[in-house]
């Protein structure tokens, strides 16, 4: 991992209770898990039970981590997932013997859980979820992304940069940002999740301290119960690949592309309202939906710059 050193891939033995994880090869730099597999990225990893001291525990604030992934192999019906948990210092064992713990408890425990990537090849979520709160606060990317798609085409390989600035004044977490990056179509996605988006007093501030505490990455890839939308085929490939790690310190980038991009670009910028009531919106949260607002602006570079901003229901031309 550039910018922190090695890292050992640690394979989860189950992937929910009395469920078999399925096998993860790491090829080079890159991740490959495949079907019904998890694994988590330690400091070390021993033969014999899993150990809580062996994961690392990352403190993100003021951090980016980017990485790239080959999701082309994910069809609709699945779904591979990096996130950020606090089972470093989760002290239950939990029911698959490996401390694994996220907000929906899929092993018995809850915690904090920061979404990264949720996503296959048709669609990309990313979400905030405290402990408890199986919905979560985010967005799902649609637009401009999937196979053949003019932004983030996922029948080829793309970059993902996730972000936490913090305030400077206080040094709590201001915000998740999510951009996709592919170099050849010279376009970004990006998400920003901000302080707005939980309103429960405290909420945004437990998600900062989690962060600061230090998180466990997480990396799964699994089938879902998701319908298909339209013709889209429900084929799950063996693996995906998640890899090419680096971490570095946050430098805001010029508009929401890559900096050395920034002159032409796509940027799809999210953001998410949240329930009025944090507590109702958990009672409701299997049959809640959060609403998003995306924007989409393009940029060209010739004599002058010209710039078109557009809603998400608009075809873009």
């Amino acid at each position: 991992i550039r910018g922190r050193g090695g890292a050992a891939v640690i394979g989860a033995a189950w992937k929910v209770p009395f469920q078999p994880a399925g096998a993860v090869t790491v090829r080079g730099a890159d991740i490959l898990p495949e079907l019904d597999s998890r694994a988590y990225l330690g400091g070390h990893c021993s033969l014999g039970a899993f150990a809580v001291p062996e994961y690392e525990a990352w403190s993100v604030l003021g951090k980016t981590l980017r990485y790239s992934v080959d999701l082309s192999a994910a069809g609709c019906g699945c779904s591979a997932s990096l996130v950020l948990t606090e089972m470093r210092h989760n002290a239950d064992m939990t029911a698959c013997s490996d401390f694994f713990c996220d907000a929906t408890a899929s092993c018995g425990v809850s915690c904090d859980e920061v979404v990264i990537q949720r996503s296959n090849a048709n669609t990309w979520e990313s979400l905030l979820r405290l402990a408890g709160d199986p919905v979560g606060s985010g967005g799902r990317v649609g637009h401009d992304y999937g196979p053949g798609a003019a932004c983030i085409d996922t029948n080829a390989p793309f970059e993902v940069a996730a972000s936490f600035p913090v305030d400077a004044d206080d040094g709590a977490v201001l915000a998740m940002e999510v951009r996709l990056f592919q170099p050849r179509t010279r376009c970004a996605l990006a998400a920003r999740i901000g302080r707005d988006t939980f309103q429960e007093p405290g909420a945004f501030l437990q998600m900062s301290e989690a962060l600061q505490g230090g998180m466990t990455v997480a990396i799964s890839y699994s089938r879902t119960a998701t319908q298909c939308s339209g013709s889209a085929p429900a084929v799950c490939g063996q693996s995906v690949v998640i890899g090419n790690f680096s971490w570095e310190n946050y430098v805001p980038t010029a508009g929401t592309g890559e900096a050395a991009n920034a002159s032409l670009s796509r940027a799809t910028t999210l953001r998410s309202t949240a329930a009025a009531d944090a507590t109702a919106a958990r009672t409701a949260a299997r049959t809640a939906t959060r609403t998003s607002t995306w924007t989409t602006t393009r940029t060209t570079t010739r004599t002058a710059t010209t710039t078109a901003t557009t809603t998400a229901t608009t075809t873009a031309t």
